[in-house]
């Protein structure tokens, strides 16, 4: 079992921002093509904003920590919404 700090898993909608000068241009494809990934089962849209990686669902249950950890990225580099 995963356990988060100011993150609600199986809430009924979750957001993130990344700063993307933490983020490898990978990680930025990663997250970016994840959108149209089959796997993306919570229907996570996720935009580049410029200076940031955006994400938003209305349906979360964790699907995005295996993506996040797959590519690499640090949670302490992620600000859940409501962090």
């Amino acid at each position: 079992m995963k356990t988060r700090t100011g993150f609600v898993s199986n809430s009924s909608s979750a957001s993130f921002v990344i700063a993307k000068g933490l983020l490898n241009p990978e990680q930025i494809k990663g997250l970016l093509d994840y959108v149209y990934d089959p796997t993306n089962i919570d229907g996570w849209f996720i935009t580049d904003t410029g200076e940031y990686i955006d994400g938003f669902t209305t349906m979360d249950n964790d699907a995005i920590d295996d993506l996040f950890e797959k590519l690499q990225i640090p949670e302490k580099n992620i600000r859940f919404h409501g962090d």
